[in-house]
This record gives C-alpha cells, sequence and structure tokens, in this order.
C-alpha cells in the first residue's frame, strides 16, 4: 500500500529483547549480553527479509532510549547498522538518543560517516501543553488544569515544582519563540555534522 502511494515506511521496534522504552528501569538490553545478541540478530532477519524491497522502506533500530547514558547505545547501534548493511545495503537506518530522543539528547550520539544513517529526535514541548491529563504521566494525570497555548508557565509552577525547568532558559511566556529555542539543539546538530535529521514523532493531545 506505501509503495502504491508513493509513500515511505519505517519498521521500528518499540519492543525489544530486554528492552521497553516505558519501563527503563526493568531494561536488560544494555547490561546482557545475549540479549544485545538476539537484538543483533531480530535486524540481521528484517534485513534478509526485506533485502529486495525499495528504499521506501527503512529500519528504525529503536524506539525512544532510556539509560542512564548513552554510551552503551553508542556501542550498539553501529553493530546494528553494519549487520544490516551487510544484507540489505541499500537501506537507510534511523537512530535515536536518549531519553525518549529527546532533541537535548543528540549532541550525546556517535556520528556516523555513512549516508544511510538517519538521526531522529521526537518533540512533545511544552510537555504540559501536549500531554496534558495524560492517563500514563502521573504528574499530567495529576494536573487537571486546563492548558491553552501559548500559555504563563508561572500560572502552572506548582506542576513544575515549583520552579521552572533550566531546559526553559528563564522563558515564562510558552510561544513560539520557546519552541524555536528548545528545538535550537536539532538545528546545531544538523548544521554542525551536515546529517539528514528526521522529527520522527510530535503532536498533541485529544485533552487539549
Amino acid at each position: 500500500c506505501c509503495k502504491k502511494h508513493s509513500m515511505n515506511m519505517v519498521l521500528d521496534l518499540h519492543h525489544a529483547p530486554g528492552y521497553f522504552f516505558g519501563d527503563g528501569s526493568k531494561n536488560l538490553l544494555f547490561t546482557d549480553l545475549a540479549s544485545q545478541k538476539r537484538f543483533l540478530d531480530i535486524w540481521a532477519m528484517f534485513a534478509d527479509r526485506y533485502k529486495n524491497e525499495g528504499d521506501n522502506l527503512i529500519f528504525e533500530l529503536l524506539n525512544e532510549l532510556v539509560w542512564l547514558d548513552s554510551s552503551p547505545w553508542n556501542e550498539l547501534w553501529p553493530k546494528a547498522v553494519e549487520c544490516i548493511l551487510r544484507t540489505s545495503p541499500r537501506r537507510r537506518i534511523i537512530v535515536g538518543g536518549n531519553s525518549y530522543n529527546s532533541v537535548n539528547e543528540l549532541k550525546n550520539l556517535t556520528i556516523s560517516d555513512d549516508d544511510r544513517v538517519i538521526y531522529t529526535f521526537h518533540f512533545y514541548e511544552p510537555f504540559l501543553f501536549t500531554h496534558q491529563r495524560a492517563s500514563w504521566v502521573e504528574n499530567n494525570r495529576r494536573w487537571q488544569k486546563s492548558v491553552t497555548y501559548p500559555y504563563n508557565a508561572e500560572e502552572h509552577l506548582e506542576y513544575y515544582g515549583g520552579r521552572l525547568p533550566e531546559s526553559f532558559k528563564g522563558r515564562n511566556l510558552i510561544d513560539k519563540e520557546f519552541i524555536r529555542s528548545y528545538m535550537s539543539p536539532a538545528f546545531e546538530f544538523a548544521d554542525k555534522y551536515e546529517k539528514t535529521l528526521y522529527c520522527g514523532e510530535y503532536g498533541v493531545i485529544a485533552n487539549a
């Protein structure tokens, strides 16, 4: 269906051996060699299965990395790229950073010289607005005040624990200038490394 309508399709792992982005405390992928081998074997299998597909099929190695630091992921993902390209040399591959693919974590990713590697980030800022009353986020579930955009952050100071996050860079008005500032690491990354950068997720909850 995607090919019929000239659309790209991304195949990604939301769950992986020993890994689920929804509960980082239970993840074993970065400490268990058997899980890492299974992870690499899965991507080798997909690469072989879809080796005759065109470049409209793109692989995303892992959805929203959640770990103490980026080091073990920077050791693992190049191995997955190697496994894939060995069988499917034309395949484009998407790699994201830590803290749920945070824009601020792009700088901590290993930079590949291979143009087939595409870097990604997810962007749901301002999170209080985009995820207001989200059932799966405890703080947002408890905060029952409606949030319009743009908004004054100090009106919701209790939500922020009595103090605005450092990432707000002293901004109190949450508007398009706030978003432009918050997204600046993406522009800096793209300019510095001249790499393809893809915003893989963004959006606003129906509660907004």
